[in-house]
């Protein structure tokens, strides 16, 4: 049980490894702002489909 629990902790600390280091080279790149705006203007737009949903 021990064994399994640090192989957990070690993926996932291995994965948030990757992910902090493909933000570095997204950074580096400079497209980190494009990236981001996409990225919310696409949640945006299947979150509220309708442009009025602030007064909610």
């Amino acid at each position: 049980m021990g064994s399994r629990v640090g192989l957990i902790l070690m993926w996932t600390l291995f994965g948030l490894m990757l992910i902090i280091a493909g933000f570095g080279v997204l950074t580096a790149f400079g497209s980190i702002d494009r990236f981001a705006v996409d990225a919310f203007r696409s949640t945006a737009e299947g979150v509220n489909n309708e442009p009025q949903s602030k007064g909610r």
